[in-house]
């Protein structure tokens, strides 16, 4: 049975919550007695945690006071997801709740295959709607096995 470990991250209005989901009651069990984990807090706790039982945790999210899903504020995605490895599949990046490409013009949502992190799907958002990214990327890219564009597709505020 999973369980979610609650971190406060940042101060006063820039506060925010990171919540970090383990495979297992024992994924942060391991973690807690440990010393290097005495006097960490906010993302450098996060950090040690993924680095320390990463393969053991299946999702990271941040969410703002308002409780929606929100990017970190030095652009770390608002949701990352994990395979039963550990493997990244998956990340999101959200403002106020809404999907939209990262602050640094990343792509809202990147999908991965595998160790390598093969590129599946790419999908560009603005304001929760899918929108062609910033000069000119396709709303959409879908990769195929050998790691080429397979397929684009256009949209703009959520319109084809």
């Amino acid at each position: 049975m999973s369980q979610d470990v609650y971190i406060e991250c940042g101060s006063g209005a820039a506060a925010y919550r990171v919540i970090l989901t383990g495979k297992d009651r024992d994924t942060f069990k391991r973690v807690t007695t440990q010393p290097w984990a005495k006097n960490k807090s906010g993302e450098e706790l996060v950090s040690l945690i993924l680095s320390v039982v990463g393969r053991e945790i299946s999702r990271v999210a941040r969410k703002n006071n308002a409780g929606q899903l929100n990017d970190g504020p030095h652009g770390e995605p608002a949701r990352q997801t994990f395979d039963e490895g550990g493997i990244l599949t998956q990340t999101e990046h959200y403002k106020k709740g809404l999907l939209n490409d990262g602050a640094n013009g990343e792509p809202a949502v990147q999908k991965f295959y595998g160790k390598s992190l093969r590129l599946v799907k790419v999908e560009h958002y603005k304001d929760g709607k899918l929108n062609d990214g910033a000069h000119g990327a396709p709303a959409v890219k879908r990769y195929n096995g050998n790691g080429k564009i397979g397929r684009i597709e256009r949209y703009k505020n959520g319109m084809r």
